[in-house]
């Protein structure tokens, strides 16, 4: 890793980020030194600190399993012991998305994770805990073999109604495309009948109302990859929406389009949108579908609507950019620096459609060719 590159999080010129890395690295060893003996009862263990140190029992009990766990990612250990990015909660959830991995495959989990993890560009933007889980997964369902679908845990197969106020509140869990599905079903509804979201639901379980539902699906001709508003999905998943596909785009001539137009093609949006997957302010989890389509360089200062010039911003962080609050430039290969305050922080693109994730796809089964001809 050439020291030219660094996260916003582990500039070596900043106060506050060598404070954290600092107080990650002592946190890191802190854990490792509550580490009970094999012998000892787990209990009791994680409640004498709970005791004396009012940490949640639920985050000891990760944080004791993830410094046990890091003696089988020595990449990933050396990593985060040098550069300080990571702290517990991204630790515990790289070790929770790995802890069923068999332990063959555990070398090619952990580098394949230190490399993710490695910062490519100056003030590069940290993965969130979220998208970490997520290329985890992406990375599960690539190398291992496929699994049984489990069964859902008995609390997710019921739904309940607890009544409160005037009405009656209506919970379920189901598969997060399910939900995109639904969603958007509820929100075409609400907009056509000129209904309350709650009130689209209702006609649609008690009335004849129909409506037609259009998702976006990246991917191959023949592979939907990931669901807009759905996330990655599985391979189960991915067998089933390949059956719903009704029309192809070719995304590739979309990504250098321009239009003399203000408002972006629809297709454009679509590449945007697939292109981010969320809003592009560092630490902003709004998902692309429910962001705004913002122009980088402003419309009426001459920037173009083309997709190097485009990115998806929440509400709040849209307005932020028009008070001038918030500056940005755009970069090469959909990259946005963005300058907060006079704190420049490099946010780098993690949707389907970016150069990241299509890097990572070809190099991962190039490293898989080396390691099966070996």
């Amino acid at each position: 890793m050439s020291e030219m590159f660094y996260y916003g999080v582990t500039n070596p010129s900043d106060p506050l980020s060598c404070e954290i890395t600092h107080r990650n690295r002592k946190e890191l060893r802190f854990w490792h030194a509550q580490l009970p003996d094999d012998d000892e009862d787990l209990a009791t263990s994680i409640l004498k600190i709970n005791l004396r140190t009012g940490v949640p029992r639920k985050f000891i009990a990760a944080s004791l399993f993830t410094v046990r766990f890091l003696k089988k990612l020595p990449f990933l250990s050396a990593l985060a012991d040098k550069l300080g990015h990571l702290d517990m909660p991204r630790l515990n959830t790289i070790t929770r998305a790995l802890c069923k991995v068999p332990s063959q495959f555990l070398e090619l989990f952990d580098e394949q994770l230190a490399a993710y993890l490695t910062p490519t560009r100056q003030n590069q933007v940290l993965p969130q805990p979220a998208s970490i889980a997520a290329m985890s997964r992406r990375l599960k369902d690539k190398l291992l073999p496929p699994e049984p679908e489990e069964e859902p845990a008995s609390q997710h197969t019921t739904v309940s109604f607890s009544k409160g106020g005037k009405g009656v509140r209506l919970s379920a869990w189901i598969p997060e495309d399910q939900a995109a599905l639904i969603d958007v079903a509820i929100k075409q509804v609400a907009k056509t009948q000129d209904l309350l979201p709650s009130q689209a639901l209702s006609e649609l379980l008690m009335s004849n109302i129909t409506t037609e539902v259009t998702l976006h699906a990246y991917g191959s001709a023949t592979k939907p990859e990931y669901l807009q508003n759905g996330g990655w999905l599985t391979p189960q998943q991915i067998d089933y929406w390949k059956t719903k596909v009704t029309m192809h785009c070719d995304m590739d001539g979309i990504a250098c389009a321009e239009t003399s137009s203000y408002s972006p093609t629809y297709e454009m949006k679509a590449f945007v949108r697939g292109r981010d997957s969320e809003c592009r302010v560092p630490g902003c989890t709004v998902k692309a579908v429910n962001c705004q389509i913002d122009h980088i360089i402003p419309f009426d200062r001459g920037g173009p609507t083309t997709p190097w010039n485009l990115q998806c911003l929440c509400v709040f962080h849209h307005n932020m950019k028009t008070d001038g609050r918030l500056d940005a430039v755009p970069l090469p290969d959909g990259d946005v620096l963005f300058v907060i305050d006079g704190l420049p922080f490099r946010s780098v693109p993690d949707g389907p459609l970016s150069r990241s994730n299509q890097t990572w796809g070809t190099k991962f089964g190039d490293y898989m060719d080396r390691k099966v001809a070996a």
